[in-house]
């Protein structure tokens, strides 16, 4: 994110299209090969419904995908954090205005975590039939945390 400023896009909105698709594209792959590279390396390639297998894993990364940013964004702990503990501290009134400004909404960012919790929900759907109601969930949080 912070390097798509630097590469002299003609308008904000492609920007923020570039940024949705290379996250999300990379929230997907990490998302879907880190519990296949586990149960791979851990040598468990036919426990994948065994306390610790392939579907326990899936369900946390989805749970985990599908829940925290919303609660990211909700409880807002980097802005708090510049503006109630190092705002005080600050020199200038320039450094100060940047510090409590309003915080820049991640338009992008909150796009690609949905589609990343709707896709996998689609991957996971097959043996995971809880998949679809962990990404609504998810999708419902986001909506009333952005509202």
């Amino acid at each position: 994110r912070f390097l798509s400023w630097y590469e002299r896009w003609t308008t904000r909105s492609s920007m923020e299209r570039w940024v949705l698709l290379k996250l999300s594209f990379s929230q997907l792959i990490n998302a879907f090969a880190a519990p296949l590279v586990a149960a791979y390396v851990t040598g468990n390639k036919s426990g994948w419904y065994v306390r610790g297998g392939l579907m326990e894993a899936a369900f946390f990364v989805q749970c985990s995908n599908a829940l925290l940013p919303p609660l990211v964004h909700l409880l807002g702990i980097g802005d708090k954090f510049k503006r109630y503990l190092l705002a005080p501290h600050a020199r200038t009134q320039k450094m100060l205005n940047r510090m409590l400004a309003p915080p820049i909404f991640p338009m992008a960012e909150q796009h690609a975590a949905s589609v990343t919790s709707i896709g996998l929900a689609m991957f996971y759907m097959p043996v995971l039939p809880i998949s679809p109601f962990i990404s609504m969930a998810g999708l419902i949080l986001s909506y009333f945390t952005n509202k």
